[in-house]
């Protein structure tokens, strides 16, 4: 970590919305000089960095070329910012050469481009926010799956690590009356019970090997990547999750509408564990049909838990049924990433000439013919996926050895007591314990661990 990056004196500016062309742009700026460089770029007065409220006004920004570019200014003072110094947003059109200009105007008057992660990592070094924190802010910028948002908006929060804080705190109180005691080994003053000292400390192990569980348990779940089968009723969907898992798994039955929960089978292809998710038929149009209450409201909640199941994917698998022509409308009703789903023609083997064109592959769940194929599509885009599912391992992968660090010497510390060993070698563990929960809520840090965390940012962020 270069000393500049750890420096905050000066003003840093970056594009933070997402890149290309949109409706809107969003151009950020931090920095406790940042009053004087608006005032500048806007030729309007900024009203003092000590103004306790947060503000947005109209303005126009002129640039070389382009003339004035309309848009809004939001403000807000150190006290109210996520980095703790001024900072503020110019929100404009989301046109690519005009938040460039944009930028060169601002860097023109002495603000300076932003690294990968530097908002975030002011937001840091300000206390704003600890390091776990700043982990989470990258799961949330790279997260695309909801159950995937959800863990980083918890972490984000501090949920998860809420009782290492505590545990840390309660360690730090043992060891200044340990320390106390120290001072006075000559003395017949006892500051801290033996019996009181176990008590915690076995109390600190349950809480670490909870969250180590907690972590682990998530870690379980993410390793599997989850590939959902969806379609419209009787298009083939519960015969292709037998196929793809080799075992009947999925009750088989030419009535439409068989499956009205979820079925899960759990494969391993190469390597990588997947999860195969064979759901209830999404149902389109039911123009002249009168069902019971009961029968519309069964309807209703299987249709519920598909959206779920689809919203929860990695990869989607689309069936369309290859005996009667393929059928576009349940898809384009869903907003799903069109580059994590494969469109298949089933039955394959009930049709001698495929009726139109509408499928990436013609499948056949009886007689397995392109099971293979869509296998090796699907791990191909799994390995598209691969980068940001490998920086959050990585952080789980960081979390969990520290955690494990944690409890080897917490049952060390426990041992010592135990045993009627000396403060002193008690003292020494304890610190050592604090050491490594210090690094995982963000407390100590090194300048390596910085790198590793805020180099895998986005610009802006």
């Amino acid at each position: 970590m270069s000393a500049s990056l750890l420096s905050v004196d000066d003003t840093i500016v970056a594009v933070a919305s997402p890149p290309g062309h949109s409706v809107r742009g969003i151009v950020r700026l931090s920095g406790p000089q940042l009053a004087i460089c608006l005032s500048q770029a806007f030729e309007v007065e900024i009203r003092d960095v000590s103004m306790p409220r947060a503000a947005v006004k109209p303005v126009s920004l002129p640039v070389s070329q382009l003339g004035r570019v309309a848009g809004t200014l939001w403000w807000w003072p150190a006290e109210r910012s996520y980095t703790r110094q001024p900072v503020a947003e110019f929100h404009t059109w989301g046109s690519p050469p005009i938040l460039s200009a944009a930028l060169t105007r601002f860097c023109d008057l002495g603000a300076r481009l932003a690294r990968p992660g530097e908002f975030t990592l002011r937001a840091f070094l300000a206390g704003r926010i600890d390091l776990a924190q700043a982990e989470a802010v990258f799961g949330l910028a790279t997260a695309d799956r909801p159950d995937a948002f959800a863990r980083a908006l918890q972490q984000s929060a501090g949920g998860v690590f809420d009782p290492l804080r505590r545990l840390r705190s309660e360690l730090l109180d043992l060891l200044a009356d340990i320390e106390a005691g120290l001072d006075f080994v000559d003395e017949d003053i006892q500051f801290l019970d033996r019996g009181r000292l176990v008590d915690a400390i076995r109390s600190g192990q349950v809480q670490v090997r909870a969250v180590l569980q907690q972590i682990q348990s998530r870690a379980a779940v993410d390793e599997a990547a989850r590939v959902v089968i969806v379609g419209r009723p009787n298009a083939g969907k519960s015969s292709l999750l037998n196929a793809l898992a080799e075992r009947p798994s999925a009750v088989v039955s030419p009535q439409a509408g068989t499956t009205t929960d979820y079925v899960t089978a759990r494969v391993d292809w190469q390597g990588q564990a997947i999860e195969l998710v064979d759901t209830a038929g999404f149902v389109t149009d039911r123009a002249g049909v009168h069902d019971s209450p009961v029968e519309t409201a069964r309807r209703e909640r299987s249709q519920a838990i598909s959206e779920e199941q689809l919203q929860a994917a990695d990869i989607v698998i689309w069936c369309h049924d290859g005996s009667v022509g393929c059928d576009h409308s349940a898809y384009h009703e869903k907003s799903v990433a069109p580059e994590s789903v494969i469109h298949v023609i089933t039955k394959y083997d009930s049709f001698p000439r495929r009726p139109h064109a509408c499928g990436e592959l013609d499948i056949s769940s009886h007689t397995g013919f392109g099971l293979d194929v869509l296998r090796q599509k699907i791990l191909e885009k799994l390995a598209a996926r691969r980068h940001n599912e490998k920086e959050s391992f990585l952080a789980s992968t960081r979390c969990r050895n520290g955690l494990q660090r944690v409890l080897d010497s917490l049952f060390i510390v426990a041992d010592l007591a135990s045993q009627n060993s000396s403060d002193e070698l008690i003292a020494a563990e304890i610190r050592t314990v604090l050491e490594t929960l210090g690094e995982l809520v963000g407390t100590v840090y090194t300048d390596e661990l910085l790198d590793r965390i805020f180099g895998r940012f986005c610009i802006g962020k």
